[in-house]
């Protein structure tokens, strides 16, 4: 994985990974652009493909998705965000049952940061002892 702030405003996340042991393994890759037009404020294009072989049956498996997200910070501890993406899956066989499960999916959250004051009471760290 990486990540790539080309300008202070953008961002570029990508992602992949691989699974090639014995049993149902997969691969795929998948990113994000996100823009922060203003400082509470992220808008973010995503995508990507997961591919699983399906090791041991007669089917393979693969899904591609695409969608947008925004989020909005009210201050520190609060944000909400709504997303929207489409999926398209397919499960690739030989007979009559091959079929496609493709969909839309949208979301709305509100999220609350939880966090705490009482680590800054704490004395700092005594260095370790060494010995002669």
């Amino acid at each position: 994985e990486g990540t790539y702030t080309p300008a202070p405003h953008w961002t570029v996340d990508l992602n992949g990974h691989g699974e090639f042991l014995p049993g149902a393994s997969s691969r795929g890759i998948d990113g994000r652009l996100t823009w922060r037009p203003a400082s509470r404020l992220d808008l973010s294009l995503d995508g990507g493909s997961l591919e699983r072989p399906l090791e041991l049956r007669f089917q393979d498996a693969g899904v591609q998705y695409a969608g947008g997200s925004a989020a909005y910070r009210i201050d520190d501890r609060w944000q909400v965000g709504a997303t929207v993406d489409r999926y398209w899956d397919s499960r690739d066989r030989p007979d009559a049952a091959s079929f496609d499960w493709d969909q839309w999916r949208m979301s709305a959250r509100v999220s609350l940061t939880l966090k705490s004051d009482a680590d800054r009471w704490l004395p700092p760290a005594r260095p370790q002892a060494t010995s002669p």
